[in-house]
């Protein structure tokens, strides 16, 4: 039954009930009221106060209905035009026709603006065809219909609505996600439109984009690092292998998808993985880490360490998990090596006087050999033990510089260190001993572990204390030879003067000596030589006496005085008298009866003496300047 037909029915009612009062009041007319018996006038108010009060409730009911009808109004506004997404109305051809505030808050637009505009005015051009694909599907439907008409408002019961996801422009020229999902329905005029609600999946479509990063970032990471991550399903089952395994393990990823881990795990590890996987999951961890063996592609086993994690779903079941492993053959080679050397440094402090300490900085524990209590005077494990024992026995005037050398070298990444100290002993003394260690720092430089020896310096003390007075002793004895050397230093300056004195007077007795005898020479001696020249000589005679002449003329010139100097032998004396005479070698060879070589060694060292060395200067010249 339609509205309309509703309505006809309700005033029909209405109007056999007005009849029937209209017939009421005709029998209790004021003419006809004096036939009546006071019974039934008492009767007719009676009626007349229950249909007056039968108004009243009516009235009642009816503003009942109004307050109703606006209230109904209210929340149609609350629901429609206050809704979370946007709500609007297209006619067949594009034009909004109605449209909520949601809508034009989404478009930025008032209301006003939107209404009786082309939809396609607020669609991206490049996204307009897929905004009308679904507006021909959703009347392509409508047409096809077996009814082949719809009803004023109505919906076709088998219809869906159609959605697409297209970018909608808002005022200032921006774009977001939009999802419209849209209905055909006709209005009371029977004219198609389609109902359109609109949400903004901006939002949903980031969170769709950083997923796909998320994923592409993920394949990236995994397929470029060495370790092999791998995805298996609850059973163990590989979904997903990293390309890592082909060059650790030999597969490829179609290898081993398909294949259970467990296929690939030593037969000797499998009942302790499964039981570490067993009692992750009872006890609720998320992450376990372990070592295995894995089967290498050509046949043999790599040591592997594993990191498993969990994956559940929003049940909170695990329905699978991540591994990523990684080959530790090096690792392994180094332990074993590290393994052999402990070995051998257990021998060698076994054998050695030093006392060997050891401490672990990450756990902060701490190993003290024996040989480093008998040091100060315990027995193992006599009094606490710990890692500031050493600080607490320590001198206090020697740790500050202890405690600088120590953590310098931890801050600088300083291997191997030293330092000197003295620790407590047990009889109340102090034992001085050397501490060398070696810290171990892993790949960022943060330090791991020290290891070291303390060596006892008590003899070396005692030594160095020997030496010390020996040394004092021995300076003791310097300073007093010292002091007697400088008592006969003064002595020996003051003869020395004496000396010099002396000596300036032999010099000036010895120049008197000298000019006396030229003196001599000139008065005395070459007068007679003149005389003698005067008699009768032979050829030979008057030629040595040319010499002797010759000679003592040379003594008394300044040549023979300033020769002196030189320190010339007699013989190259004689030889610089001869060359300044303009002798050739052989002539003077001649004249003194040697050898040519022999004058000419004595030349050689004349000039030598003279300063002439390898000088190209005349000796005849030079001998004439000195005169």
């Amino acid at each position: 039954m339609t509205k309309k037909e509703i309505r006809s029915g309700h005033a029909v009612h209405l109007r056999k009930q007005a009849e029937k009062i209209a017939l009421g009041k005709a029998t209790r007319s004021p003419e006809n009221l004096a036939k009546m018996l006071p019974e039934e006038i008492m009767e007719m108010l009676s009626e007349l106060q229950v249909h007056q009060i039968e108004l009243e409730m009516q009235n009642e009911e009816l503003r009942r209905a109004q307050e109703q009808r606006v209230a109904a109004g209210e929340s149609f506004f609350d629901f429609y035009d206050l809704a979370s997404v946007g709500y609007c109305t297209v006619s067949g051809k594009n034009i909004i026709l109605e449209a909520n505030l949601t809508t034009a808050t989404l478009l930025g637009l008032p209301r006003s603006e939107l209404v009786g505009k082309p939809i396609s005015r607020f669609i991206l051009k490049a996204d307009q065809d897929i905004y009308y694909l679904q507006h021909k599907q959703i009347f392509d439907l409508t047409s096809a219909d077996s009814t082949g008409s719809l009803r004023s408002g109505s919906v076709q019961p088998e219809q869906s609505p159609q959605a697409c996801e297209i970018r909608m422009l808002k005022k200032d020229g921006s774009t977001f996600w939009a999802r419209l999902e849209a209905i055909a329905v006709k209005d009371e005029n029977g004219s198609p439109t389609c109902r359109i609600v609109i949400s903004n999946i901006a939002e949903s479509k980031r969170t769709e984009e950083d997923l796909v990063r998320s994923e592409e970032i993920f394949r990236l990471i995994t397929e470029n690092m060495m370790d092999c991550v791998s995805l298996v399903d609850v059973n163990g089952t590989y979904k997903y292998v990293s390309p890592s395994y082909r060059e650790t393990l030999g597969y490829v990823p179609g290898d081993i998808i398909g294949i259970t881990g467990f296929s690939l795990t030593h037969p000797d590890d499998l009942e302790k993985i499964v039981r570490l996987h067993l009692e992750g999951i009872e006890q609720g961890r998320r992450e376990i880490i372990y070592q295995t063996r894995l089967r290498h592609k050509a046949g043999h086993y790599v040591p592997m360490e594993i990191r498993a994690r969990a994956l559940t779903g929003s049940d909170g079941k695990i329905i699978g998990g991540v591994f990523a492993g990684r080959d530790i053959t090096s690792r392994k080679q180094a332990e074993d090596a590290l393994h052999k050397s402990e070995e051998q440094l257990k021998l060698v402090v076994k054998g050695s006087t030093d006392a060997y300490w050891d401490w672990d900085l990450i756990k902060d524990e701490i190993f003290y050999s024996p040989l480093w209590w008998k040091q100060i005077g315990y027995t193992p494990d006599e009094i606490p033990s710990d890692s500031l024992l050493w600080e607490k026995l320590m001198h206090p005037d020697d740790r500050k510089i202890a405690d600088k050398v120590f953590r310098g070298a931890l801050k600088n990444g300083q291997e191997i260190y030293e330092a000197e100290f003295r620790l407590l002993h047990k009889d109340g003394y102090y034992v001085p001993v050397l501490s060398r260690g070696f810290i171990t720092f892993n790949e960022n430089k943060q330090p791991l572990r020290v290891s070291g020896t303390n060596m006892d310096l008590t003899s070396r003390k005692q030594v160095e204390e020997e030496l010390k007075r020996h040394r004092d002793h021995l300076e003791e004895m310097v300073t007093d030879r010292t002091t007697e050397l400088a008592i006969k230093n003064t002595t020996l300056q003051e003869l020395n003067t004496t000396l010099k004195v002396l000596l300036k007077q032999r010099e000036d007795d010895k120049k008197d000596t000298e000019e006396k005898f030229v003196m001599n020479v000139r008065n005395l001696v070459l007068p007679f030589v003149a005389q003698m020249k005067k008699g009768y000589l032979d050829a030979g005679q008057r030629l040595y006496l040319d010499i002797i002449e010759k000679y003592l003329q040379d003594i008394a010139t300044p040549l023979m005085i300033n020769i002196r100097q030189f320190n010339l032998t007699p013989m190259e004396i004689k030889v610089a008298a001869l060359v300044k005479q303009g002798k050739s070698t052989k002539e003077v060879a001649e004249l003194l009866g040697l050898a040519g070589s022999s004058i000419d060694v004595h030349r050689k060292n004349i000039r030598k003496k003279l300063g002439l060395g390898n000088k190209k200067a005349s000796l005849q010249s030079y001998l004439g300047t000195l005169e």
